[in-house]
């Protein structure tokens, strides 16, 4: 197992996880600041999916003898707190559109 791989996957899960807690205590209001939250959330969601296929390349390939634990599960939560930060920044609110819809109703 390469070692350079599973430390770069290890450092981005270590700034993925503060952006998912970061975008889901901020203001949906704060549309700026969420579109910061999205844009980071993509970079690093984008090279963890990168590093995953790395690893499954090497994986498939024989190259080298692979812990699944080290080589997938880093990539996986890294995947699935950006997405997080995703959702919560590209999604709407929702007491805006209950409030919307209420008002138009009337």
């Amino acid at each position: 197992m390469n070692p350079i791989l599973v430390t770069l996957q290890l450092l981005l899960l270590l700034p993925a996880l503060p952006l998912a807690v970061m975008s889901h205590r901020t203001s949906r209001s704060q549309r700026a600041r969420h579109n910061s939250f999205v844009a980071v959330g993509s970079l690093v969601g984008l090279l963890a999916a990168v590093l995953a296929l790395v690893s499954l390349a090497l994986v498939l390939g024989g190259d080298e003898t692979v812990d699944p634990v080290l080589s997938f599960v880093p990539p996986f939560f890294t995947l699935l707190a950006c997405g997080a930060a995703l959702h919560r920044g590209l999604s709407q609110g929702y007491r805006r559109t209950r409030r919307a819809r209420a008002s138009s109703a009337r």
